[in-house]
């Protein structure tokens, strides 16, 4: 059996801590979707139901839309790429890829129920085996192998 040893660089270590970080971010929204989940399951509004006038979800406007509209658009908001940057270069990833998905209906059944003028979260829930596997794809870009160093006087 062999064992491969790394040395982490400075641009690794930033990289890694930049994984960090998302990561954390995505747990924490997370939690926050399981708490609200905990609550049960409510059935199904009329697609036709309209949301009180005023109401945003996320910063996004969805007052005076039907449930069907308020689902397709809060569906299209949540669906946007997410983007990584470390120095120059940036990445752009699909929720999907780092495991998230986004609770729209539970966004649109909140919305339906809130007061005019609301402003309400949009949940995100973080399946951590597909978040752990791109973050070691992610990572292996920036490890490298360790080497002795030499010090010449």
């Amino acid at each position: 059996m062999t064992s491969r040893r790394y040395r982490l660089t400075r641009q690794g270590a930033r990289a890694a801590t930049l994984v960090a970080v998302v990561s954390m971010a995505l747990v924490g929204i997370e939690a926050a979707a399981r708490t609200q989940q905990a609550g049960g399951g409510v059935d199904r509004p009329d697609p036709d139901q309209v949301i009180p006038a005023g109401v945003t979800v996320s910063g996004l406007a969805v007052g005076g839309l039907t449930v069907a509209e308020a689902e397709r658009t809060v569906a299209a908001y949540a669906s946007r790429p997410v983007a990584v940057s470390f120095r120059n270069e940036s990445w752009r990833y699909a929720p999907q890829t780092l495991g998230a998905e986004a609770q729209v209906d539970t966004a649109v059944q909140a919305a339906l129920g809130a007061p005019e003028g609301a402003s309400l979260p949009l949940r995100v829930e973080v399946d951590q085996t597909t978040l752990s596997t791109w973050k070691r794809s992610f990572a292996a870009a920036f490890d490298q192998e360790r080497r002795d160093a030499k010090l010449v006087l």
